[in-house]
């Protein structure tokens, strides 16, 4: 029922259902029916919505089951919210920090990095492992600035850390909201990060810090937090580190309660 779309000229893939998916999530013990709204990847940023019914595989639910569901709503998204409204963060062993992220100014523009790349291609032979102290020619600084194109394109520089509920947070006689500015840094301090997580994508095994670590930065200003630990809008934020990583997987119903 699931049909794919990829914009060769934008990179962007984008997936439709024809009809609500049905998954069989053994370890959580759910059947989940999935009405999928949403669903696209571009420049390696993944978007998706929609609504979802959870019903149970079986009448009675094993004590695994019931651990792992216990495991994936710790440190969750849905685990932050609720303890963010109703101020209970430290308690709950959530730790916030609040940083801006700008360009790198050790890395070239995109501009010079794309002129470089020009320039080294009208070249037939080009010693890449070339030493260079001192460019003296243009191409000795276009292979300079290739070089320079692999440092990351942006610097985060934290600025406060333990961040007040009213950095992040306020409420009105009907709803509650998420504001903050630039981004936070929610570390989860009561269970380490999965294997599947440190190995990554490609296998290479990042160092453990026994901590669980998410970045989320606000993409449309303030939303409204449901009381069930969700915000209204499934898009308002955008998730990298451990809560991108669990994603889906790890979503639990609305009602779900530890």
């Amino acid at each position: 029922v699931l049909h794919f779309e990829y914009n060769n000229k934008t990179g962007e893939l984008i997936a439709e259902a024809k009809e609500p998916l049905k998954i069989k999530h053994n370890g959580l013990g759910y059947l989940i029916t999935y009405d999928l709204v949403t669903f696209s990847i571009k420049n390696q940023r993944l978007f998706f919505s929609g609504y979802a019914r959870y019903r149970n595989l079986k009448k009675s639910i094993k004590r695994k089951g019931k651990l792992n569901r216990r495991e994936a709503f710790n440190g969750s998204q849905m685990h932050f919210l609720r303890s963010l409204i109703s101020q209970n963060l430290k308690h709950d062993g959530f730790i916030v920090n609040q940083f801006k992220r700008v360009l790198n100014p050790e890395r070239p523009t995109e501009e010079k990095i794309k002129l470089a790349r020009e320039l080294i291609r009208l070249h037939t032979k080009v010693d890449f492992l070339k030493k260079i102290d001192t460019p003296t020619t243009p191409l000795d600084s276009a292979l300079i600035t290739i070089r320079k194109s692999r440092k990351p394109k942006y610097r985060d520089y934290l600025y406060k850390k333990n961040v007040p509920y009213k950095d992040m947070t306020f409420a009105d006689k009907k709803n509650h909201y998420l504001d903050f500015e630039n981004y936070l840094s929610v570390i989860y301090t009561k269970e380490p990060e999965e294997e599947n997580y440190l190995k990554g994508m490609f296998g290479k095994r990042r160092k453990a810090l026994n901590v669980q670590t998410s970045n989320i930065v606000l993409l449309n200003g303030k939303d409204i937090i449901d009381k069930s630990g969700i915000l209204l809008n499934p898009n308002a934020i955008f998730n990298e580190g451990y809560w991108g990583f669990e994603s889906f997987a790890n979503m639990l119903p609305l009602d779900y309660q530890p």
